[in-house]
């Protein structure tokens, strides 16, 4: 074999090593965790309980099991919520579900932990830190004032008063979307 050949056989082999990994993650058999979100409207507070809307899509074969959030409480200890036992979810290949869990995020400086079982196998988790984006940009401290509206937006004057005094307003449309 010419040098030129054994060059090309080697580029082609080193491309096929690294792009392999990525092949065999599109082509898992394992659901995903593709969405969380966090609050209300994004908005909550350290130490209140608060909505956890993960959104899972089906890897390629049908999963049935549950969904598990880990968070730290005030002490960080982790502490552990997940769907009940006589509730799994279910879902087909490539198809979309959502699951709600409710936990207490003890700590501004923490995180979750979302995971997903069946019976006994642990697939992908997907880890979330608190900080500035993502899905828990919106965090509060304990001691923040958090107003939560239902059905509609604070009138003009309601919301002057709340202007400017440290209070965050969250605005939204109706129950479906707590």
């Amino acid at each position: 074999m010419s040098p030129r050949v054994v060059a090309q056989f080697l580029r082609l082999l080193v491309v096929m090593l690294v792009l392999a990994p990525e092949v065999r993650a599109e082509t898992t058999d394992s659901p995903k965790i593709v969405e969380l979100r966090a609050g209300f409207d994004g908005r909550f507070k350290v130490g209140c309980w608060t909505p956890f809307e993960i959104t899972l899509e089906g890897g390629h074969r049908s999963f049935t099991g549950h969904v598990e959030l880990i968070v730290a409480d005030c002490d960080g200890v982790p502490s552990r919520v997940q769907t009940p036992p006589d509730q799994p979810v279910s879902l087909e290949p490539g198809k979309r579900s959502t699951v709600t869990l409710f936990a207490k995020i003890g700590q501004l400086t923490s995180g979750a932990t979302i995971g997903l079982r069946d019976t006994g196998d642990s697939f992908p988790t997907l880890r979330v830190a608190t900080r500035e984006f993502g899905p828990f940009a919106g965090i509060l401290p304990s001691s923040a004032r958090l107003i939560v509206t239902l059905g509609g937006p604070l009138a003009s004057f309601e919301a002057d008063h709340f202007d400017g005094r440290g209070v965050t307003v969250v605005d939204l449309p109706n129950a479906g979307a707590l």
